[in-house]
């Protein structure tokens, strides 16, 4: 039996297309802000401080897709998820929702940044490396804690 050395995946819930990934990232991060009004207060040393609201979480981290870590590695799939990515979708009017999976932990949101960097290049030109920065704005689903 042959095994499996996918640490993750990205997912697009718009078509269902998974890309897996063999390699950890070396960190992500979860950011979540909140709207806090601070008014001076006669007579205080100190002002009133009250919350107005949150704002979306945010993840934000980079995955790398490379050959030598993963030699069933297509390139070119991985390629085409991340140019899909940023089309806008006719019947939805909107660019596709993601879930990335890691683990036990699960975070859906639309991507708001991207970045790839393509590296180790072979004699004829082809990239054995892609590495993929991108930031996912959350869809405000609890659920991005643990799936």
């Amino acid at each position: 039996m042959e095994k499996d050395n996918n640490v993750g995946k990205i997912i697009n819930c718009d078509t269902g297309v998974e890309l897996s990934f063999s390699l950890t990232p070396i960190d992500f991060n979860v950011e979540e802000a909140f709207e806090l009004k601070v008014e001076p207060c006669l007579g205080r040393a100190s002002p009133v401080v009250s919350f107005h609201g949150g704002s979306a979480k945010t993840l934000s981290t980079q995955v790398i897709f490379d050959k030598d870590a993963d030699e069933k590695l297509d390139i070119q799939k991985v390629q085409k998820f991340i140019s899909e990515i940023s089309k806008v979708s006719h019947e939805t009017k909107s660019i596709p929702l993601l879930n990335f999976k890691m683990g036990e932990f699960s975070f859906k949101g639309y991507p708001s940044r991207m970045m790839t960097t393509h590296g180790r290049f072979s004699t004829n030109g082809q990239s054995g490396q892609i590495r993929w920065q991108f930031t996912l704005l959350s869809v405000g689903e609890d659920s991005n804690e643990k799936s």
